[in-house]
């Protein structure tokens, strides 16, 4: 089904005026999809990241970040 970019209205007036369509719920779903993928890459290259540092920076860089 194709619709149009916009909607012909009749305000009070009897102008006519032209109402562009919100984004659909499709592109906010792909969007926020897109950007939980993103979410959870960096989260897991921290994760790596972390695993490769050698215990005693670990304890260091802990400490230099305010300590647990």
């Amino acid at each position: 089904m194709n619709r149009a970019p916009y909607v012909r209205m009749k305000d009070y007036d009897h102008e006519d005026v032209e109402v562009e369509f919100p984004a659909s719920k499709t592109l906010n779903t792909i969007a926020n999809v897109l950007a939980s993928i993103g979410v959870f890459c960096v989260l897991m290259l921290a994760i790596v990241v972390l695993a490769k540092v050698p215990d005693g920076w670990l304890s260091w860089i802990v400490l230099a970040l305010g300590g647990v």
